[in-house]
This record gives C-alpha cells, sequence and structure tokens, in this order.
C-alpha cells in the first residue's frame, strides 16, 4: 500500500513542478518585459537630454562669441574716432610746420638764406641810409646858410662823410644782415621742426591705432574660431551621447530579453527534470509494489484483489490484472495517477 501511495505522491509531484516551471518561466518573461519596456523609454530621454544639452551649449557659444565679436568692433570704433579728433587738433601745427619747411627749403635753395653779404646788401640797410642821410642833409643845410652850398668844400664835407659812414656802419649793417639771417633761418627751423615733431606724433598714432585695430581683428579671429569649434564640439558630444544612451537602451533591452529567456528556459529545464525525477519515483513505487504483489502471489497468500478466473500459476496474469485487468476492482493503471506531461511551452 505505501508504494502505491508513493507512486501517486511522484506523480502529484511531478504535476506542481511543471506547473511551478511554466508560473516561474511566465515571470522571467513578464519581468523581462519590463525591462525591456524601461530602457526602451529611458534611453529616448536620455538621448533627447543629451541633445538637448548640446543645442543650449551650442546656443551659448554662438551668444558669446556674437557679443565678444560685437565688443571688438565697438573698441574698434572708438580707437579709430579718437584717432581721427586728434589729427583734427593736430593737423594745423602740422600744416603750419609743412610751410615752414617749404619756406626753409626755398631759402636754402635760392641762397636767400646763405648768400654773403654784399655791397648791396650794405646800401640797402635801412641804418646805414638813416645815417647817410642824416649827415647830408646837415651838411647841405649847413652850406646853404653860408652860401656855399655848391662849393668845393661843401661837396668834400659829403664825400668825408660818406666815407666815414660807410667805414663805420659797414660792419653793423653786416652785423644787421646776419642777424636777420639768423633769425629768419631759427624762426623757419623751429616751425619746421614742431611740425616734423607733430608728424612723428601723428605716424605713432596712426601705427598704434592700426596696430590696436589688427589685435582687434586677431582677437575677433580667435573669437569666432573658439565659437566655432565650441558649437561643433558641442553637437559632437550631444550626437554621441544621444547614440550612447540609444546604444545602451538597445543593449541593455537585449540583454533583459535574454536573461528573461534564459531564466525561462532554466525554469523550464529544472522543471521538466523535477517532473522527470518524480515520475520516475512513481514508476519505481509502481515497480516496487508490482514486486510485492508478486511475492504475496507465489507465496500463496495475497492482500490485492485477483482477477476473476485468475490462475494463481500464471504470475503474468497477475501483473496484467494489476495493470488494468478487465476485472480488477483494485486494479492500479497509469491513467488512475493522474501522471500529466508539464506542459513546456512558453
Amino acid at each position: 500500500m505505501g508504494g502505491f501511495l508513493g507512486s501517486l505522491t511522484g506523480a502529484n509531484a511531478a504535476n506542481a513542478a511543471a506547473q511551478a516551471a511554466k508560473a516561474q518561466a511566465a515571470a522571467n518573461q513578464q519581468a523581462a518585459q519590463v525591462q525591456v519596456d524601461a530602457y526602451g523609454k529611458a534611453a529616448p530621454l536620455q538621448a533627447n537630454a543629451a541633445t538637448q544639452a548640446a543645442q543650449a551649449l551650442q546656443d551659448a557659444y554662438g551668444s558669446g562669441t556674437k557679443s565678444l565679436v560685437g565688443g571688438y568692433n565697438n573698441a574698434n570704433d572708438t580707437l579709430n574716432s579718437g584717432y581721427q579728433s586728434a589729427l583734427g587738433f593736430l593737423q594745423p601745427y602740422a600744416a603750419a610746420g609743412t610751410t615752414a619747411t617749404g619756406q626753409l627749403n626755398q631759402g636754402l635753395t635760392d641762397g636767400s638764406l646763405t648768400r654773403s653779404f654784399g655791397a648791396g646788401d650794405f646800401t640797402a640797410d635801412p641804418g646805414y641810409q638813416f645815417r647817410l642821410d642824416q649827415g647830408m642833409n646837415g651838411i647841405q643845410q649847413s652850406a646853404a646858410a653860408g652860401g656855399g652850398l655848391m662849393s668845393g668844400a661843401t661837396l668834400k664835407a659829403l664825400q668825408n662823410n660818406n666815407s666815414n659812414l660807410a667805414s663805420q656802419e659797414y660792419g653793423n649793417a653786416y652785423n644787421r644782415y646776419s642777424n636777420d639771417q639768423q633769425n629768419r633761418f631759427n624762426r623757419l627751423f623751429g616751425v619746421a621742426q614742431s611740425g616734423q615733431g607733430l608728424a612723428q606724433n601723428m605716424g605713432n598714432m596712426a601705427y598704434q591705432n592700426a596696430s590696436n585695430i589688427a589685435n582687434n581683428q586677431i582677437g575677433i579671429g580667435n573669437a569666432q574660431n573658439a565659437g566655432t569649434l565650441g558649437a561643433a564640439q558641442a553637437n559632437a558630444n550631444g550626437i554621441t551621447g544621444a547614440a550612447g544612451y540609444n546604444a545602451q537602451g538597445i543593449l541593455g533591452a537585449a540583454g533583459a530579453q535574454a536573461d528573461g529567456i534564459l531564466g525561462a528556459g532554466n525554469a523550464i529545464s529544472a522543471g521538466t527534470i523535477a517532473g522527470a525525477n518524480n515520475r520516475s519515483q512513481a514508476f519505481a513505487n509502481l515497480a516496487n509494489l508490482a514486486g510485492q504483489a508478486a511475492g504475496a502471489y507465489a507465496s500463496g497468500g495475497t492482500s490485492l484483489a485477483m482477477p476473476s478466473g485468475g490462475n494463481k500459476s500464471s504470475l503474468s496474469s497477475y501483473f496484467s490484472n494489476l495493470w488494468g485487468g478487465n476485472n480488477g476492482q483494485n486494479a492500479v493503471t497509469p491513467g488512475s495517477l493522474n501522471i500529466a506531461t508539464p506542459n513546456l511551452a512558453t
């Protein structure tokens, strides 16, 4: 009787193992599907966030570059405005220097500032002419008063006066001539030199202004280049990040699905093995029961119901009755054990 109950227990255990394997496989597949859905939702969100961040960074690079370029351009306008104002203040003095330089060059070229003192310069000297006129007038007036205006003595007095005056005034006239030339040269040279200094300053201002603008232009180029490279890098990082998140989502979903399939397969395999072991144990119990029945039959005493019209000398007839004879009320059949093959469909 114990073997019969063991066979029934083994059959029930096989059915339970099959049902448990099926339930575990379904749970694994559901869990895998949940993970697949989660990866499918998370990956696009992460990719979209990476793309938006890259676009925001790209816009920031563009805005910053535009502001920096605008600042450089404003600085260039300020430099040019200041330079033009300074030129306006200095231009009249530079023009005076240009005029003085022209006159100085002309005086050096035509000899008016370099020729030697001559008789014509002496007789044209205002001081000499004044004293000559004064002396002649005095002699003539004195001679006229004495009635000897046209006398030889008067003529001789006039000659002596002219001779003495020429001797006395030549050095003075020479000095005045030299001083006048030197003063004229110094005045022209001073103005020309001042104009030269202003021209040099204006040249330095122009060079410095051009240098500052050139540096600003280089800064504009560097800013635009940095903005372009930064925006491109941000865009590339966004594309790479989005692709990476999508790839992670695909790989994660595939991994979760593979884990679910593998878990379901393992559960079904374990259930199949457990069911097979339980069925084997059930059939072993039946075989043991059959052995006990055969022993009892051989000894001439059995507690099992014998088939109607059975022949005790026939052991095969007894086993036939045990496994489902026509009239065996206590016969044990495979159908009566309800040993179902596990449904392993996934």
